[in-house]
């Protein structure tokens, strides 16, 4: 049976979506935390201001993958 098939006929989810659920949810959390904590902190120093070496690409981010689920969904950062 396809994957395509299974996922009406069980009623979940597909992976996909649990994981872009749950990262934009904790990305609402991290918004209103408070300056003071460790992933707000993380959060402005990983925020990618100012020029990189030229290379080959990067692997993906926490940021660049958000970016990518805000975008599917229609949604843009606050």
């Amino acid at each position: 049976m396809k994957r395509l098939e299974l996922e009406p006929r069980t009623g979940q989810q597909s992976m996909d979506n649990i994981l872009r659920e749950r990262r934009l949810h904790w990305l609402g959390h991290v918004i209103r935390m408070d300056g003071q904590r460790i992933p707000q902190q993380l959060g402005a120093a990983l925020g990618g201001s100012g020029l990189r070496e030229r290379s080959r690409p990067s692997a993906n981010n926490w940021r660049s993958v958000v970016s990518k689920d805000l975008l599917k969904m229609g949604l843009t950062w606050v």
